[in-house]
């Protein structure tokens, strides 16, 4: 395996229905269609060019469709830990990770939250050999899909759901390394991020405040593009961030394969 080093780079990327064209008896996935390969050659790509060390990944149908992914575009990346739950997602699209650092335990974070999310809140723990261990939560949130009047209360209640938490976990311990990274679906000022990312000493930081300037749109698709994917840090995990390493490489289905673009940033482990 290549060696780490003292940083490593945290991305998150909703990679556009990445499905097999079997059909699950147990989902919905018959109305998605295969991805087509060129968009998978495409996809690879732009993971490839991304050097990203994790990447938190949303829409994926399985593990073993993930597997053999990233057997056939990126056999020589070095993500040996993949890590996929099968969630709650009626059509079958579910939140994973990738990693090349070393994985401790995982778990669905909306375990005795049985109602709150539509698909899981993923919380991995990295174990970087000799560095802090660091916590990566995935989530995927409601989109708007059908309206914003009927999502959006569903988001803003797996919003303070996923806050809740936040709330008991960083009560546990105050100096946790904890990312939540995902496509939250809605912008940075809306009351679904402002609910997650809370206010005063255990308030989130978002990677995406380094910019200066217009945020660059993550969701790259029609008259709705704008920021919705997000990289969040705990105050430990912020005093961590690399700073000007936050980026968001431009795409678009024809070019990546995706109707979102990734979110990356890079952080020093301690």
């Amino acid at each position: 395996p290549r060696s780490l080093g003292d940083t490593f780079v945290l991305a998150t990327y909703n990679v556009l229905n990445l499905f097999d064209g079997e059909d699950d008896p147990y989902h919905a996935d018959e109305s998605t269609p295969a991805k087509p390969r060129a968009e998978l050659t495409r996809l690879a790509q732009s993971m490839e060019s991304l050097g990203a060390d994790v990447i938190a990944m949303q829409e994926v149908e399985s593990r073993g469709y993930l597997q053999r992914f990233l057997d056939v575009f990126l056999p020589d990346l070095g993500y040996e830990h993949v890590v996929h739950f099968e969630g709650n997602d009626l059509r079958g699209i579910d939140v994973c990770l990738i990693s090349r650092l070393p994985v401790g335990p995982v778990r669905s974070g909306a375990d005795g939250e049985p109602t709150s999310f539509q698909r899981d809140v993923l919380a991995v723990t990295l174990e970087p050999p000799g560095k802090s261990p660091i916590e990566i939560w995935v989530v995927h949130l409601k989109s708007n899909s059908g309206g914003r009047e009927e999502a959006e209360p569903i988001r803003l209640a797996e919003a303070a759901a996923l806050r809740k938490l936040l709330d008991r976990r960083l009560e546990e311990d105050p100096d946790v390394r904890l990312a939540v990274v995902g496509d939250f679906n809605d912008t940075w000022g809306s009351n679904t991020l402002k609910t997650i990312a809370g206010e005063g000493e255990q308030a989130l930081w978002s990677t995406a405040s380094d910019m200066t300037g217009p945020l660059p749109n993550t969701y790259n698709r029609g008259e709705f593009q704008s920021m919705i994917d997000f990289i969040l840090c705990s105050p430990a995990l912020a005093r961590q961030y690399v700073k000007g390493s936050f980026r968001v490489p431009p795409g678009g289905a024809e070019t990546t394969g995706s109707d979102h673009n990734p979110v990356a940033a890079k952080f020093r482990l301690e």
